[in-house]
């Protein structure tokens, strides 16, 4: 390897890794939600997207906290 080149440290690879899977997580989770939300929904539905919006919550905060 290059002198010029170097790695990052495996501990800050991994967490840019996982950081960018989970904005990919996120972001189905939220086009998922939307989708369902966009169209009539019955109340078992309704409760799945409510869930489906609670764990999205989660993630941008789990992004925030990963991101600092």
């Amino acid at each position: 390897m290059s002198p010029l080149v170097s790695l990052p440290p495996a501990p800050v690879a991994l967490r840019a890794a996982a950081l960018e899977e989970l904005r990919g997580a996120l972001e189905a989770i939220r086009c998922s939600a939307w989708l369902v939300a966009r169209g009539q929904v019955t109340q078992r539905e309704l409760r799945l997207v409510v869930a489906i919006d609670m764990a999205a919550e989660r993630a941008e905060r789990a992004v925030r906290r990963l991101s600092d």
